[in-house]
């Protein structure tokens, strides 16, 4: 892989061009995220954080926050995939064969959809639906069940 084939791939060229001074101010903040994001990663599951860490040195694939490739990772960087969605979602089942990654960690945070402020009592998540499944596993999260932060770790 080329290191610049990942930049085609990641990043929207001309939402960052019609908006760099916001992109510029994100990015500032973002080291801030990615220690948050990496610390849990490697809390719940250190040795899948660690071979993360490894790809990212042998490709070159910067953290969040680095504005650049070829910067040096710190020990709390992991690989940067961000997801946001509102008003439900929805993957058809799927194995990801194109991830370097054997591993994938995700985070899931009840948002209040009007501010996506987070949602810190339940009478005011208002979830409807919504489960995360593994079905290779026999098992599943169910976010109806749950007051708070998922944070999850599985096989991509």
């Amino acid at each position: 892989m080329v290191t610049f084939q990942l930049l085609g791939l990641y990043q929207n060229e001309a939402a960052v061009t019609h908006s760099s001074t916001a992109y510029n101010e994100l990015m500032q903040e973002s080291p801030k995220v990615s220690s948050i994001l990496g610390k849990m990663f490697c809390k719940i599951a250190n040795v899948a954080f660690s071979e993360n860490q490894e790809l990212m040195t042998e490709y070159s694939i910067p953290s969040i926050g680095h504005p650049d490739f070829d910067i040096p990772i710190r020990e709390d960087n992991c690989v940067p995939n961000l997801t946001f969605t509102s008003g439900g979602f929805f993957n058809p089942l799927h194995r990801d064969t194109k991830d370097l990654s054997d591993f994938a960690f995700g985070l899931f945070v009840p948002v209040n959809k009007h501010d996506w402020s987070i949602a810190t009592n339940k009478p005011h998540f208002n979830l409807a639906g919504g489960a995360f499944v593994f079905p290779d596993y026999r098992c599943g999260i169910d976010f109806l069940k749950h007051d708070g932060f998922v944070k999850v770790v599985w096989r991509a």
